[in-house]
């Protein structure tokens, strides 16, 4: 197969192999406790970009609802209009490229009690999972393989765009004290501080290291008001000024349903990452396997 060039949408990826006591009770626990919905991973589009100095290869789940755009086959990385794009607030408005999407549901066991009310029953949350091409801002250059340097450059980023001047979190700051100010009384900084540090939003606080088909990942989430994650980001480093982000955007359809979604969601995610990967000019010939995990 070449870089550029696309297979019908009929290859399958599976995810990690449970314990066996444990796949033995699933057939008669599956329907008052499985969660319905998921990745389409048994029917997923193999897809491989040409980027010049590597090609990406990952494979694109059916889309569950929706049909996206036209997805490119070769990005120039050497231009910047290869990057027409942001990334929006959750990945601090880097310039970006959308390489693939899809998306997901996960909802109640089919034999949930609630199903039983005469009640329409949303999702517990909806999933759009892209694939992006990210330009490192400023013109930084990263060194290839070094995670502290990415983790850095990830945490400075976030700083930056919530605290700078402008920023979120600056504009948080700012309104607060003029509010409190107008009420014509003193408060100690101490008093301030309480006030604001609610209102703030939060960047990610950890990054995990993650290593699928040989190439190092960095993961972490997006939660900007710590009650749940908006998104769960795997980012890693393809040249010293491109990040190719796959990103899980998350709207929680139920509140204060994490419990029940969020270790599928890293199932599916774990599956499609080791489906993803990177080749240099002398890696081409390496495919990830579809069963991989």
């Amino acid at each position: 197969m070449t870089a550029s060039s696309r297979t019908p949408a009929t290859v399958g990826l599976k995810r990690r192999k449970q314990p066996l006591a444990r796949r033995l009770v699933q057939p008669f626990v599956a329907p008052f406790r499985e969660k319905q919905g998921g990745a389409a991973l048994d029917e997923c589009e193999h897809r491989q970009v040409d980027c010049g100095t590597c090609t990406l290869e990952f494979y694109l789940p059916k889309p569950r609802f929706g049909v996206g755009p036209g997805d490119p086959d070769t990005v120039n990385l050497d231009r910047d209009e290869s990057f027409p794009e942001s990334a929006g607030e959750k990945r601090t408005d880097h310039a970006m490229v959308c390489l693939g999407a899809s998306n997901w549901n996960y909802s109640r066991p089919k034999f949930e009690v609630t199903r039983l009310l005469p009640i329409p029953q949303e999702p517990y949350v909806t999933v759009t999972a892209v694939w992006q091409l990210e330009r490192v801002k400023k013109g930084i250059q990263l060194e290839s393989g070094n995670l502290n340097q990415l983790e850095q450059y990830l945490r400075d980023d976030y700083f930056a765009y919530l605290e700078s001047e402008g920023g979120d979190n600056w504009e948080i700051r700012k309104e607060i004290q003029q509010d409190l100010g107008a009420q014509g009384r003193g408060w100690s900084q101490e008093e301030i501080d309480d006030e604001i540090a609610p209102q703030l939003i939060a960047a990610p606080a950890s990054y995990e290291v993650q290593t699928f088909n040989g190439t190092s990942w960095l993961r972490y989430c997006w939660a900007p008001k710590k009650q749940y994650p908006r998104a769960l980001y795997y980012s890693c480093l393809i040249t010293p000024n491109t990040l190719l982000t796959v990103s899980f955007n998350l709207t929680e359809m139920v509140g204060s349903s994490l419990e029940h979604w969020w270790e599928p969601l890293l199932a599916d995610a774990e599956a499609l990452l080791q489906g993803t990967a990177v080749h240099g000019a002398k890696q081409l010939d390496q495919t990830p396997s579809p069963n991989a995990g």
